[in-house]
């Protein structure tokens, strides 16, 4: 049995910590060689514990693969790390067409092929079930709807939803044939085109918990379609992200080639 060597960038998340103790269940199989979060004291390097991506790359520390569940905010300057550095990495985070094309096209500092890049919006296979099942629902009313409601509320940590969210209005939005072309926020709520959404932290949930109401709207604002759901968002993403995994490793997609990018490809597994 071949031995995989991961990195795991944000460590110290409930996902990151999550993920790292189904890898254990695995010793033969995974070795986590460094892991990576902002909330470390120091870096420890007998642990593989690093407060960022640049002081693992003085160590010289090769993974097979990253899994990288950090923090929004930097998540487009750590995919460029990833291609400049020829790291192969799998990514929770959505970038539009021009991010994507920046992505594509940069070249590595060593001048290698590229290392394959799998950017996820999400990692929760119930969450993108659910969007998956409603595309193939608009599919068939697409001619009479007018508007799609979406609520979420939410207790879990360091929570973002704007890119993933984005990323799957712009894809309801072509499937009804109106591309999204603009996107508002106000207050809790964003406005994508025939999508909007509000977002609500509700303390009283339990922690890492999601609940969704999805409606869909026709011409005469009739609800013609509605959807609830309420689930360990947390759990959930742990799965998914392993689902990722197992493809990534065992089907060979491991191998560098040119231009080696994947978009959103939990949609293709579930």
């Amino acid at each position: 049995m071949r031995m995989y060597y991961l990195g795991i960038i944000g460590a110290l998340s409930s996902l990151g910590q999550g993920v790292i103790a189904k890898l254990n269940e695995h010793p033969s199989e995974f070795k986590i060689v460094f892991k990576v979060d902002d909330r470390y004291p120091k870096n420890n390097l007998l642990s593989g514990e690093f407060r960022n991506l640049e002081q693992v790359l003085t160590h010289n520390i090769n993974p097979t693969v990253v899994l990288d569940f950090g923090i929004a905010g930097t998540v487009f300057e750590r995919a460029k790390f990833y291609r400049d550095y020829a790291m192969p990495a799998i990514m929770q985070c959505a970038f539009g067409n021009e991010k994507s094309d920046i992505l594509r096209n940069t070249s590595t500092i060593a001048g290698n092929d590229y290392a394959p890049l799998i950017l996820i919006p999400d990692f929760s296979i119930i969450k993108v079930l659910m969007m998956k099942n409603l595309k193939g629902l608009l599919n068939c009313f697409a001619g009479d709807v007018q508007r799609i409601r979406i609520d979420i509320l939410y207790n879990t940590e360091r929570y973002n939803n704007q890119n993933q969210w984005l990323y799957w209005a712009n894809v309801i939005n072509e499937v009804l044939g109106k591309p999204t072309g603009y996107y508002r926020e106000q207050g809790n709520t964003l406005d994508c085109g025939l999508v909007q959404y509000g977002f609500m932290r509700i303390n009283s949930l339990d922690r890492n918990e999601e609940s969704i109401n999805l409606q869909v709207f026709n011409s005469q604002k009739d609800t013609i379609f509605r959807y609830e759901m309420q689930y360990n968002l947390l759990s959930s993403r742990i799965n998914g992200a392993i689902k990722v995994l197992d493809w990534y490793l065992y089907q060979d997609h491991h191998k560098p080639r040119l231009n080696n990018l994947f978009s959103d490809t939990l949609t293709e597994l579930v």
